[in-house]
């Protein structure tokens, strides 16, 4: 995206004629943009954040045409999530807030949008959240937006999960080949890659020691409860720390995360990574939940190592149940002895007895030896 944003940025200026040509005659030309989706808490928005980051910050420069300076901005970005009308936005983006006249129609709008992008060197359009644009409205509206934001000719990128992509998917052709002809699908992490590995590290190092448990093992547990969603990942560490400070303890260990995992504030994510297991392995055949798998053919999940180890991980989840059932009464009983005393608390600090409690005149005499350290010199009698 930043070397897109750059050449068009080298196309605005390759002159100052150009530039100047730009300014009054934008040219009237509809980009192709380019969606990056994923599963929800996948991190999305964050790559975005990252994004701005690289991208060069506001710059005066000087120009003939103009008497004094012009501030070139690097791109402009856009929320859905702040229930914006297209008009509102697009008001934003030309005038800062509402316009001077409100009456403005669309065309005139997006004209103005075009004269401000070429003045202001503007060489990125960045739309986040764009799903919340469906919300209590048909997929005509988001539609119609990404469309209209396409055709200000400024290079574009919005952010959307899959649940807008199947509405997309349902539109015409005429839609679809502008709109979904450039996806960049962002799977969860790779399991066993250095990137997840590396995600976690940082997890343990920002909790400031409130992490006490073998890395690798750690990594794998949150994987598997989690499968690779950073915002599940933070839900579920903020619940295993409330079970370990239920169980007396202060550090959160592999027992709490699976404590975390059942708890019923982590039920509705259980309920989708388990429901994402299942169409991991068996497809998206029979379910109807259109937000946690791609309605694009070339998924790039089945590539990674997502896949092996959520059988690996299935395999060993019914082998486990298979020995539980196999197991008596009595081995049954034993076994949860020893689970309870692996989440029992551990060796607390010891605790100083508390101090007999003294006779009034003992709290009267220790009052007056205080006072005789702190004040030793007796009053002198009025001259």
């Amino acid at each position: 995206m930043v070397g897109r944003a750059e050449s068009f940025s080298r196309r605005l200026f390759v002159s100052e004629r150009d530039y100047q040509a730009g300014l009054y005659n934008p040219p009237v030309k509809a980009v192709t943009p380019i969606c990056l989706t994923g599963l929800a808490g996948v991190g999305k928005s964050k790559a975005i954040e990252g994004l701005r980051k690289v991208l060069p910050g506001p710059l005066e420069v000087e120009c003939g045409h103009f008497q004094g300076q012009v501030t070139l901005i690097s791109h402009w970005y856009a929320s859905a999530q702040d229930k914006a009308s297209l008009k509102e936005l697009f008001a934003r983006f030309v005038y800062g807030s509402e316009p001077p006249n409100r009456g403005l129609s669309m065309g005139k709008l997006r004209a103005a949008c075009r004269r401000k992008a070429s003045r202001d060197g503007v060489s990125l359009l960045i739309l986040d959240e764009a799903q919340y644009v469906t919300e209590g409205s048909g997929v005509a509206l988001v539609t119609s937006m990404l469309l209209d934001m396409a055709r200000i000719g400024v290079p574009m990128l919005y952010a959307a999960n899959y649940s807008l992509l199947h509405k997309l998917d349902g539109r015409g052709s005429e839609d679809k080949q502008r709109l979904m002809v450039e996806p960049r699908d962002m799977p969860p992490d790779d399991p066993a890659g250095q990137d997840w590995k590396d995600y976690v590290a940082e997890c343990v190092r920002v909790s400031g020691g409130q992490i006490r448990a073998p890395q690798d093992e750690f990594a794998m547990e949150l994987y598997r409860f989690t499968y690779g969603l950073k915002r599940l990942v933070v839900q579920l560490l903020k619940l295993a720390y409330i079970e370990c400070r239920k169980a007396g303890r202060r550090h959160i260990g592999l027992a709490d995360i699976n404590q975390a995992y059942l708890s019923l504030g982590y039920s509705s994510n259980r309920k989708d990574v388990a429901e994402l297991v299942r169409i991991t392995v068996e497809g998206p055949r029979g379910t109807n939940r259109k937000d946690l798998y791609s309605p694009l053919a070339a998924s790039s999940a089945p590539k990674s190592n997502i896949l092996p180890f959520t059988w690996q991980d299935r395999d060993e989840r019914s082998s486990a149940k298979m020995i539980d059932s196999s197991l008596t009464a009595q081995e049954r009983e034993a076994v949860k002895q020893i689970e309870a005393a692996s989440r029992s608390p551990q060796a607390k600090a010891s605790r100083r007895k508390p101090a007999p409690k003294s006779t009034a005149e003992e709290s009267q005499a220790s009052f007056a030896k205080y006072l005789e350290r702190t004040n030793p010199k007796k009053p002198r009698k009025p001259g």
